[in-house]
């Protein structure tokens, strides 16, 4: 599974980094294999339909994405 958290200023002041800590505390640990990849921005804010943070999860763009959101996706996935 590849995953890209955006970590660019917006991102970043909108809980990007809650994400990637998220990410670095509990899915690295559990054995799955993840790539993750954390780009300064995606560029996808400056898009009308989309608000930070992003992440991008084997191509599917998702915003507005909270830690528990991302737990979802995750599972998902």
């Amino acid at each position: 599974m590849k995953i890209r958290i955006c970590l660019g200023t917006c991102c970043h002041l909108m809980g990007g980094s809650d994400l990637y800590s998220y990410f670095e505390e509990h899915c690295e640990k559990n054995g799955r294999d993840f790539e993750l990849e954390t780009p300064s921005c995606l560029d996808y804010c400056n898009r009308a339909d989309y608000e930070a943070p992003i992440v991008e999860v084997d191509g599917e763009i998702y915003d507005r994405v909270t830690v528990e959101k991302f737990k979802k996706i995750l599972e998902q996935g």
